[in-house]
């Protein structure tokens, strides 16, 4: 019998050092070797992998469930089969829950409720808009893998859902940056601000269009003022700030900016931005 069980022959391996052409052996399910094409050795199994990419499974760091309040939309079930059919073997859930996880209580539910539905590893983001020490970091002493804030009020329907996930007040948020860069954990924001959300929402809009009412209301200086004050806060406080789903230029920029003066802000976007 082969030292190798499975091997993949005539692919492009893609990986931290670049793409190359190259032959990639399985052993005790996990990789074991990665050669020159040709020069793998025998496996008991080869799938041709001629034009093909091989690659580390992905980490999916902005992943919702939504059970169990609303499973009919999706659980954790459904969400990591689909996370596995398309090559992410980690998902990094969000903390918007039937009720916010911004408690140790509510997070340790939640991960048994990912623990015994989840087909891939995953991980539990916390709400940290309580602004109680003792909380946040018992949060991070039970396995959050980071903090989630929403800058802007929710709507009245779905209070329970945020609650402990949002904060609108720049000294609100300041002690949050502060409690959490102690925690040496990372924070990541929605960033919209509050004041120009209210300014810029019509209630007299197209009431035969609620996406396009909901799009006026919220042009890219919403979220590149949101995002200013986050890149100034984070300076201020030392802590390392991630911003959610980018959607602007201006935003972009904002985050470029405060990574030239050395401030820890990193981002993320979506296809559909």
């Amino acid at each position: 019998m082969s030292d190798l069980e499975l091997a993949f022959v005539n692919g492009v391996v893609l990986d931290e050092r670049g793409q190359r052409r190259a032959d990639l052996g399985v052993a005790g399910g996990v990789i074991a070797a990665i050669a020159s094409p040709g020069e793998l050795g025998s496996a008991d199994r080869v799938v041709d992998a001629t034009g093909k990419w091989l690659m580390p499974g992905f980490v999916d760091v902005h992943f919702h469930c939504r059970a169990p309040d609303h499973p009919e939309r999706e659980d954790f079930a459904s969400g990591t089969m689909a996370a596995a059919a398309g090559g992410v073997t980690t998902v990094l859930e969000m903390p918007v829950a039937d009720v916010g996880v911004s408690t140790v209580e509510r997070l340790v539910a939640r991960r048994r409720l990912a623990e015994a539905d989840a087909f891939v590893d995953f991980g539990l983001f916390a709400g940290c808009g309580s602004l109680s020490p003792n909380e946040i970091t018992g949060l991070a002493e039970a396995g959050a893998v980071g903090f989630k804030v929403f800058t802007h009020t929710p709507h009245p329907d779905r209070r329970s859902a945020f609650d402990g996930l949002w904060l609108t007040e720049n000294s609100d948020l300041l002690r949050a940056l502060e409690l959490v860069r102690g925690t040496g954990l990372l924070c990541a924001f929605h960033s919209e601000d509050e004041s120009l959300l209210r300014w810029f929402a019509d209630p007299d809009g197209p009431s035969d269009s609620p996406g396009r009412r909901y799009s006026a209301s919220r042009p890219p200086v919403v979220e590149a003022m949101a995002v200013a004050r986050l890149g100034i806060l984070a300076e201020a406080t030392g802590a390392r700030v991630h911003i959610v789903h980018v959607t602007s230029r201006w935003a972009l920029d904002v985050i470029r900016a405060a990574q030239a003066r050395g401030v820890a802000l990193t981002a993320e976007t979506c296809p559909h931005y």
